[in-house]
């Protein structure tokens, strides 16, 4: 099965349990509609992104890994900075959920800034 579906079909159902596994009250998904959107200019799809329905809350972006991607966070980040080029003035969070541990890319050094911040999980 394709996983960018699986992950769409999960989210779509439920998609408070996006906010659950980040740590925060399910409720929360109360404030977000989610979509999977296709950015445009350079086309990339994100496996989720949940866009507020006010502009206080930030703006959320996943990915969900079932196989070893080297260029991982390459390819979120592109995504999250393609949609703040349209949305320059928005919080955000980006989740990238990877089926297990040694999925992890194994080169860091280009995002270590960002895998640290507050908005990387």
């Amino acid at each position: 099965m394709n996983t960018d579906q699986l992950a769409y079909e999960i989210f779509v159902v439920d998609p408070e349990s996006y906010f659950e596994a980040i740590g925060q009250p399910r409720s929360e998904a109360d404030n977000f509609d989610f979509h999977a959107i296709d950015l445009k200019a350079i086309e990339r799809r994100l496996d989720g992104y949940f866009e507020p329905k006010d502009k206080i809350r930030r703006l959320h972006f996943m990915e969900v890994l079932f196989y070893k991607k080297e260029s991982a966070y390459a390819n979120i980040f592109a995504k999250v900075f393609l949609k703040l080029e349209q949305d320059s003035k928005r919080d955000w969070r980006a989740t990238i959920f990877f089926a297990s541990k040694n999925l992890l890319p194994t080169f860091e050094t280009p995002y270590e800034d960002l895998l640290k911040s507050k908005r990387v999980s």
